[in-house]
């Protein structure tokens, strides 16, 4: 017998490093084995945060989940959290300048903090990602903490 009621709440704790098989697709929260993205909704911003190297296919994935779910949350703010990120194909940089930043643009989000990586890849395909025009319209501040990252959310909100 569970004691289980309609008000009960469920919680699932994961093992840091667990290989993750099934993804998680809910409108406030998209995870795979590669990136988590969660809409913050007490902090008013949506956080990516980059876990592993993703194809290209997976990468398109995530972020139009991405763009799902600003349309949904109706926020401006995005932190993306990059110190696990490996890169990407020069064919999904150029897809994420050209093709992604402006339908995030277009979605309301007009500020972006991101967590930096020491991974000289990973640098070289955020730095082409956020070259665009479109990036360009946006702010976009570097950090090496969540915590810097939150604070300056707050000066310029």
């Amino acid at each position: 017998k569970n004691n289980f009621t309609k008000d009960s709440k469920i919680y699932l704790f994961l093992k840091k490093n667990v290989n993750m098989k099934e993804t998680i697709d809910l409108p406030t929260h998209f995870e795979n084995e590669f990136i988590s993205i969660k809409w913050l909704s007490g902090k008013n911003y949506i956080e990516e945060i980059w876990k592993d190297f993703g194809s290209d296919e997976k990468i398109k994935l995530a972020k139009n989940k991405f763009v799902e779910m600003i349309n949904s949350a109706k926020i401006s703010a995005y932190l993306s959290d990059v110190k696990g990120f490996k890169g990407a194909s020069p064919e999904t940089q150029r897809w994420v300048r050209d093709v992604w930043f402006p339908q995030i643009y277009s979605a309301g989000i007009r500020t972006i903090a991101i967590i930096v990586t020491e991974d000289v890849f990973a640098n070289f395909s955020v730095n082409t990602a956020i070259s665009g025009d479109y990036a360009k319209k946006m702010e976009v501040q570097k950090f090496t903490t969540t915590e810097e990252a939150e604070k300056w959310f707050k000066e310029v909100s």
